[in-house]
């Protein structure tokens, strides 16, 4: 299994919350201060003469969002009285509405979590025949399509929410995110660009510097993002600039830089700085004073996510994580980790629904598909669920298209082919795949290396092979030393085998008691000549 060398790898992006859930977050303030009144020609403007003209519930719920957005707290205070005296009007909005006009909390994560998703979608849909000029329910959509995979549907709904309000900062910046999901990296500079506001926002310079580094390149807007963290501006706008100019600064190698930006981004951090400087505390080995309570963020579930990793509290990584995709359901990241932290703990059946859920999004992310067969083929022997040769001769064939491939891919899903001759009996090919498998991965320095070692000294383990010391002394070796952020998950995974190794039970007994599972039936698996053919496909 893998957790995928881009997704352990992390840059400062923004978080793509629904419209109503992110007009209370300080990305969506105004940087300068907040106003009386509209400014001329501002969206929020027209909306407030709308209102005025016409009275309808549907034009203040629109100007309660967009006033939001722009900080323009007479169109806001103004909507939301007309929305707490209007009946029938959503919950959410009436309880953001009075926190408006009387300060009070309240707490709207996950409600749409009350109808499916389709639901939701045909709601704004009939919502967008009233108000077909609503920017942000345009976004709304957008998000909705990506997560149920209608990716066409998607960037149709949001050039829509872009040609609308090209100027708005939070468009602007999940358009970018849309559009690098989609793998159109270039629409998404282009999209920033075109915001006359880039130079003088740190969100959108944040997000600038991050998507040149996603791409391996170095933004041109580094000095005006440096400049932009010298000058009189609230900390919490800073926040994620100053973490993406940190991880410019690692990226090129210079630690000592990039601290200073690290604590400048965590004197008001949100989830995404907070997640960065969790993982940077593993990945580069580097104290970036994140000593922040991540539980002081109630829905920071990613930095949650890494702070439970880096400790190897897997099961609390898992969870997290599990939480993460749901708030981030148009992102593969949160499946794959979870996928990733569900085989650690050997939970198969988790394994497959978080591939599940994550290739609904990303049909063609290489990570999840070989996640997805690592948990069918180390079910062998494990589950009695019925397992058809057609069923392996097909893992193989997928397998097979990563022979001459290069990058992770290629050493993960050699690994599995070595997990599924282990598998069906086939232990000397299985050490020559695996031995294969971590060549790759140390000459090309994945992430993943020492855990792959240690899936490997599982498997000799339940095959009684003879190598299966030999094995334990490379990894112990390859150990000494060694750091990144693939450490934990290896050294959590080698406690557990040995633990196993000295429990003396069978496997399958084994990781039931540690997964709460039902113990199952040995699989049998016949093996005709053409499976046996197959299976040598790669060192013939």
């Amino acid at each position: 299994m893998s957790g995928g060398n881009r997704e352990l790898d992390r840059k400062v992006l923004p978080i793509w919350d629904s419209s109503t859930d992110a007009v209370s977050l300080a990305e969506n303030k105004s940087v300068k201060k907040q106003v009386d009144g509209p400014a001329p020609g501002s969206l929020s403007r027209l909306l407030l003469e709308e209102l005025e003209a016409t009275d309808t519930a549907g034009v203040a719920a629109e100007l309660f969002n967009v006033s939001s957005i722009e900080g323009e707290q007479k169109g806001k205070l103004i909507a939301a009285q007309k929305i707490i005296s209007t009946d029938n009007m959503p919950g959410s909005l009436v309880l953001m509405a009075k926190q408006a006009l009387e300060g009070e909390s309240y707490k709207n994560e996950f409600q749409t979590d009350l109808i499916n998703t389709q639901q939701q979608i045909s709601l704004i849909r009939s919502a967008l025949t009233i108000r077909p000029r609503d920017p942000l329910a345009w976004a709304d959509l957008a998000r909705l399509h990506i997560a149920e995979g209608h990716h066409d549907h998607a960037e149709k709904a949001m050039l829509v929410a872009i040609g609308l309000a090209p100027r708005h900062r939070w468009l602007s910046r999940v358009a970018a995110r849309l559009f690098l999901h989609l793998d159109q990296p270039d629409r998404s500079s282009d999209i920033l660009t075109r915001n006359p506001s880039l130079k003088a926002d740190p969100w959108l310079i944040a997000t600038e510097i991050s998507l040149a580094q996603v791409q391996s390149k170095t933004s041109k807007y580094i000095n005006s993002g440096k400049d932009l963290l010298k000058r009189d501006i609230g900390p919490a706008h800073l926040s994620e600039l100053a973490s993406s100019m940190a991880t410019q600064e690692l990226s090129s190698g210079a630690i000592k830089r990039a601290r200073p930006y690290f604590k400048q981004s965590l004197i008001v951090p949100n989830r995404s700085s907070l997640a960065q400087a969790k993982w940077a505390e593993q990945a580069h080995d580097i104290k970036t004073d994140a000593s922040v309570d991540v539980d002081l963020l109630t829905y920071a579930y990613e930095a949650k996510t890494w702070a439970s990793y880096i400790k190897m509290d897997i099961n609390d990584a898992l969870s997290y994580s599990m939480d993460w995709q749901r708030s981030e359901p148009y992102s593969s990241k949160p499946a794959v980790l979870a996928s990733y932290f569900a085989a650690i703990l050997d939970d198969y059946p988790r394994i497959l629904d978080m591939t599940d859920k994550g290739l609904k999004v990303s049909p063609g992310n290489e990570t999840l598909h070989l996640n997805q067969i690592y948990a069918k083929v180390a079910s062998i022997g494990v589950h009695d669920a019925a397992i058809e040769e057609a069923d392996i001769v097909g893992w193989i064939k997928y397998i097979k298209s990563f022979s001459i491939a290069k990058g992770e891919s290629r050493s993960h899903a050699i690994a599995n082919m070595g997990l599924l001759c282990y598998r069906l009996g086939e232990s000397d090919l299985g050490k020559r795949y695996y031995e294969k498998a971590e060549k790759i991965s140390r000459d090309e320095k994945h992430e993943n290396h020492l855990l792959l070692m240690v899936n490997h000294w599982r498997e000799s383990l339940l095959a009684n092979s003879p190598w299966e010391s030999a094995l334990l002394k490379n990894i112990q070796s390859a150990m000494k030393n060694s750091s990144g952020i693939g450490l934990p998950a290896a050294l959590f995974y080698l406690d557990k085998i040995q633990k196993f190794k000295a429990s003396g039970v069978e496997w399958k007994a084994y990781i039931a008691n540690d997964s709460g599972s039902l113990d199952r039936k040995p699989l049998f698996v016949h093996k005709s000549d053409d499976l046996k053919s197959a299976i040598h496909f790669y060192l013939d």
